[in-house]
């Protein structure tokens, strides 16, 4: 399967085309307390493991660029982060 018809990539003085990700795989962000979660990262249902709090109703820890993060389901404000968390 190749590009769709009439594509071509841009050429830059002929420097051949870089690698751009995708808008959700921006730079890594490191979480802070209040601010808005974006959804990405991974739900963590089993915060035993990883020696966690239970979450209180209605928030989910999520685990994002090393980082557990506790966040509020209804409104993804964060409430409590974990840096440098390490996995077993």
């Amino acid at each position: 399967m190749g590009p769709p018809p009439g594509y071509q990539p841009q050429q830059h003085m002929g420097q051949t085309p870089r690698y751009r990700p995708p808008p959700r795989y921006e730079a890594r962000h490191n979480w802070r307390r209040g601010e808005h979660f974006d959804g990405r990262g991974v739900a963590v249902y089993d915060w035993r493991y990883y020696h966690l709090t239970p979450p209180p109703h209605g928030y989910e820890w999520v685990q994002d660029n090393g980082q557990f993060v506790l966040v509020a389901i209804a409104t993804g404000i964060i409430v409590e982060v974990i840096l440098n968390a390490l996995s077993h």
